[in-house]
């Protein structure tokens, strides 16, 4: 599955990790770093099949060929040590101000997503397709300890997919759609692992 040699001195080494972040790193593992590192070299190097060739920065909603669904399931059928979790993960909508008692107060929204992401064998969170963020990598996201609530804990599971973009798309139809980008992540592999480590 993953070389953690190879991802381990690529990209993101170990040693980036402990030196930006290391009240976050005591919930991770070296693997779980080795197989942010494979699916972030990999997502970088097929992103181009995976967006819109022309991006709108005009407010139009553009889609991208590929959902966070069906590329889960994706490395699952490429990997199956990972395990993919379908979801939602929160977020704040607008702030309100209200009155309590006759003294103004703000109100957050609390809002969720539909959303599908990755296990590791040590339980970290990868997400190689965030909601609402411009990544060229993947998020590695520690699931337990001080910072879980604010990483982890704002990925809830829930059986089955539960979007509104993809409630009509049928079970069958998402892993059809994960086959064919499976093998796009093999062959992206590959690649990638030849280009490094010449």
């Amino acid at each position: 599955m993953v070389d953690k040699k190879f991802a381990s001195r690529r990209f993101w080494p170990n040693h980036c990790c402990k030196m930006h972040r290391p009240e976050l790193v005591t919930g991770l593992t070296e693997l779980d770093i080795a197989i942010h590192t494979m699916i972030s070299l990999v997502m970088s190097s097929v992103w181009t099949d995976i967006i819109p060739t022309k991006p709108s920065f005009s407010g139009e909603k553009k889609n991208s060929i590929f959902n966070c669904h069906e590329i889960a399931r994706a490395w699952y059928l490429h990997s199956k040590k990972l395990k993919y979790v379908d979801g939602v993960v929160g977020g704040f909508g607008q702030c309100k101000e209200i009155e309590v008692e006759g003294q103004k107060q703000q109100e957050i929204e609390l809002v969720w997503c539909g959303h599908s992401r990755l296990l590791t064998p040590d339980g970290a969170i990868v997400d190689p397709y965030p909601v609402g963020a411009i990544s060229f990598g993947a998020l590695l996201i520690p699931n337990c300890g001080d910072y879980r609530p604010y990483g982890g804990g704002l990925y809830v599971p829930t059986e089955g997919i539960v979007d509104g973009s993809t409630k009509q798309l049928k079970p069958r139809n998402v892993w059809r759609r994960a086959n064919v980008l499976a093998g796009l992540i093999g062959e992206a592999r590959i690649f990638t692992e030849k280009y490094w480590s010449d």
